[in-house]
């Protein structure tokens, strides 16, 4: 416990406020009731009042105010202080444990029971720490727990609000290295990832547009850079200034959902139509049908984003176009269900207790931030994407057999409504 605790102030050169503090003090340390406390206290105050007390708040240490008045012995042992100090932030943050220890034993030793070294040594180990790299969380709370430090509260005790933002600040900086660091290792086992880390730590470095044609390369460096703004800004200056630049500018990347998607429907639409009569124009047709719900429907919901009432209305009428194209898809499927009926004047009623059912199902397993209005659209186009989200799934040999799953019931879709 420092000086400042004893007297229950923050630090202060100012000698009315520790001469009030002092007086408060008393009130509840009496000598002939605690005769061990009031030592304490008269001690930190005459140790405050004369200056005679390691303390800073700013980036300059602030020494004795009458150093000539030293005695040789306490030359000594504010030496022996520093040089403790530097000995323990050395050892933690090469071995924390180790270090941890050490300073458990060196604030049982008898020259830290001084309370004027004892608040000298928890000074400069607050700001040798803070200027050191390697300080984690972690550490700092090791430390804090037997320094005494309350690092925790608004306004903490044992150390300044400046020391706490400087070990603060120290803590990102080491995170933030250590990021980088790892960041570096991993995009360098493979030639992307190398082009990608090129691109964020060569300063001056433009994008290309052929490199905006790479499937998933822009949206990867957006990835990386939002990562680093959000969780480690103090990486910030250390990222291409240029790249942030054209990132903001960038309207055209292909990305990697873009390309797999357009790649599949074509494919499936080329073999869909394969025994058509007019194979170019049925290709072409089903190619953009699918597209056009995919990527329109998302292009609709980020252009209209800012405007709630204008996307619920498009969503409306783009539910109705999917039910109207869904209809003339499904007209075959229709006839084909009330061919096999017995009955035949049974089918419409079977046929659309079927439908409600699909529908309702479909509301029931839904996300609850879809509406009424979007239900018909937003489950389309959710079908229409599975593919690339059980392409993008952990598990290679889970991917290749779900992609091989939907190619055949799509495919044998996609040729049905064709016919």
């Amino acid at each position: 416990m420092g000086i400042w605790s004893v007297l229950g102030i923050e630090p202060t050169q100012d000698i009315a406020a520790i001469k009030r503090a002092y007086a408060h003090q008393l009130k509840s340390t009496r000598p002939d009731q605690d005769p061990q406390a009031y030592q304490r206290l008269r001690e930190a105050f005459e140790s405050a009042r004369r200056g005679e007390y390691f303390w800073t708040t700013g980036d300059n240490v602030t020494y004795p105010s009458h150093p000539a008045s030293l005695t040789d012995d306490s030359l000594i042992n504010q030496t022996q202080v520093h040089h403790r100090v530097s000995e323990i932030v050395s050892l933690l943050l090469e071995n924390e444990q180790a270090g941890l220890e050490k300073l458990q034993v060196c604030l049982s030793e008898t020259l830290l029971q001084n309370l004027q070294l004892r608040e000298m040594f928890s000074q400069q180990l607050a700001w040798d720490l803070a200027e050191h790299e390697g300080l984690t969380f972690s550490l700092l709370a090791n430390v804090a727990a037997l320094m005494e430090w309350e690092i925790d509260h608004y306004q903490p005790v044992g150390i300044s609000v400046y020391q706490l933002d400087a070990l603060h600040q120290q803590i990102e900086s080491t995170a933030g290295r250590h990021y980088w660091d790892a960041l570096r290792t991993q995009l360098q086992a493979s030639v992307f990832g190398r082009k990608v880390f090129d691109y964020l730590s060569v300063e001056g470095k433009n994008l290309t547009f052929g490199m905006k044609c790479v499937p998933g390369f822009v949206g990867r460096l957006r990835a990386h850079l939002h990562e680093i703004a959000m969780y480690h800004p103090v990486l910030l200056p250390r990222v291409n200034s240029r790249l942030r630049n054209d990132l903001k500018r960038c309207r055209f990347a292909l990305s990697g959902e873009a390309t797999f998607l357009t790649v599949f429907w074509c494919v499936l639409a080329i073999y869909g139509a394969r025994h058509s009569p007019h194979w170019l124009r049925d290709t072409l047709l089903s190619a953009i049908t699918v597209l056009g719900c995919i990527f329109g429907y998302k292009g609709m919901g980020i252009l209209l984003h800012p405007y709630p009432r204008l996307h619920a209305v498009a969503e409306t009428l783009m539910s109705v176009l999917v039910i109207a194209l869904s209809g003339l898809v499904f007209s075959g499927f229709y006839a084909t269900f009330l061919y096999l009926q017995d009955d035949p004047g049974r089918g419409p009623a079977l046929f659309f207790m079927l439908l409600i059912t699909v529908l309702f199902c479909t509301w029931a397993i839904c996300p609850k931030s879809w509406r009424w209005y979007n239900l018909v659209c937003n489950s389309v186009v959710s079908l229409l994407t599975l593919p690339w989200e059980q392409a993008r799934k952990p598990g290679r040999v889970r991917r290749v057999v779900a992609c091989a799953l939907m190619l055949f019931v799509y495919s044998w879709l996609i040729t049905w409504a064709v016919e």
